[in-house]
This record gives structure tokens, C-alpha cells and sequence, in this order.
């Protein structure tokens, strides 16, 4: 029940967002260019959300190499 009222709110606020900004009456348009909205920011942030998991498991890899390294000049030492 506390998430279903939190996702209400959130719609609620953007719809209230968008009301203001475009001066947009019918509740039909501006729960239409709301959802656009959020699914706009939803898409922008997977995005954004991918680009990082990719970095962060480059750098993993980076590091596992450079430790793999490390083990090999141990055992030759």
C-alpha cells in the first residue's frame, strides 16, 4: 500500500508539473504528456544506469588483470 501511494505521488507531482509548464487543462493531455515525461527521464536513466555497469565492469577487469600480474611477479620473485 505505502508504494502504490508513493508511485501515485509521484505521478501526481509530475502531472501537477506538467499542468503548470503547458498550461494544459485537460486532464487526459496532461496525463499523456506526463507519462511521456516519465518514461523520457525512465529511458535517459536505464541508459545512463548500462553506461556506468559498463565502465564499472571494464575497470573490474582492469583490475582483475592488473592483479592477476601482481600474482605472476610474485611467483618469479
Amino acid at each position: 500500500e505505502g508504494y502504490v501511494r508513493e508511485v501515485a505521488g509521484f505521478v501526481d507531482q509530475k502531472m501537477r508539473e506538467v499542468a503548470e509548464r503547458t498550461g494544459a487543462v485537460s486532464t487526459l493531455q496532461v496525463a499523456i504528456l506526463a507519462a511521456l515525461h516519465i518514461a523520457e527521464e525512465y529511458i535517459r536513466d536505464r541508459r545512463n544506469s548500462e553506461e556506468m555497469r559498463k565502465r564499472l565492469r571494464e575497470r573490474v577487469e582492469r583490475l582483475e588483470e592488473f592483479i592477476a600480474l601482481e600474482r605472476i611477479d610474485q611467483k618469479t620473485l
